[in-house]
């Protein structure tokens, strides 16, 4: 059978991981922050749009967790963007987007991303308020997103890393000082592109003097990127760091 008629081919998937996987490594790349499991469910969605895998999630996950096997043969893979970004009618570049629906959708917006669990290595935040779950702050910037559902509830105990930084769902909301402080202690393990790392050092630094956060937490995300870096092999080989 052709390639063109196999649709929907968890075979095809896998092989595209491998392929995108070793195509990175060979550039000396470590990290995929890839694929998008957000469930395309909102025909309106101006962001996630045909990066999703579909609105099914059955078949988000299947192809989700082979294309993420695939890839990991290689590099490490990036569930995004937890819990879901798929029903969303803002784009998080421009603004801050809220979802109103009830637990229910959203554990099905989840499922992929419980499916990829055990296939990768790391989980990237969503810049957006799930209001089942956090109705006050973003799943970047929140506890109950990132440490309670993430880690307690289904389990993750691998990477945890931010969007990016510099977007207006954030930056437009709070200063990088917060945003710094608070994903940190949401639960993420990486800051990703900080518009202003200086700012991003300063407030962290700051918290720590005051006892907002405390340098316990602070090593428990060093001592999971050096067990990341240690299990791929990156502490012997200097050139993939």
């Amino acid at each position: 059978m052709s390639h063109r008629l196999r649709r929907f081919d968890a075979d095809l998937a896998h092989e595209q991981g491998q392929i995108l996987g070793e195509e990175m490594r060979a550039m000396g790349v470590n990290v995929d922050f890839a694929p998008v499991l957000d469930l395309n469910s909102n025909p309106d969605n101006p962001v996630i749009g045909i990066r999703s895998m579909g609105e099914d999630p059955d078949t988000v996950s299947r192809l989700g967790v082979a294309q993420i096997q695939g890839m990991q043969e290689h590099v490490a893979a990036t569930a995004k963007h937890f819990p879901g970004h798929g029903d969303t009618n803002v784009d998080s570049h421009y603004g801050l987007p809220v979802v109103t629906y009830d637990r229910a959708t959203l554990d099905e917006h989840l499922q992929p991303f419980q499916a990829a669990i055990d296939a990768g290595d790391m989980v990237m935040t969503a810049h957006i308020i799930v209001e089942a779950i956090d109705p006050e702050l973003p799943g970047t910037l929140s506890h109950d997103v990132l440490t309670g559902l993430l880690r307690e509830d289904m389990g993750f105990d691998g990477l945890v890393t931010t969007d990016a930084l510099d977007m207006a769902a954030m930056a437009a909301n709070w200063s990088q000082e917060e945003i710094a402080v608070m994903t940190i202690q949401a639960g993420s393990d990486i800051l990703l592109n900080s518009p202003d790392v200086d700012a991003s050092f300063a407030g962290v630094r700051q918290a720590v003097a005051d006892g907002v956060l405390t340098e316990e937490r602070l090593e428990e995300s060093v001592r999971r990127i050096l067990t990341w870096k240690a299990e791929r092999g990156i502490l012997e080989n200097r050139s993939r760091q």
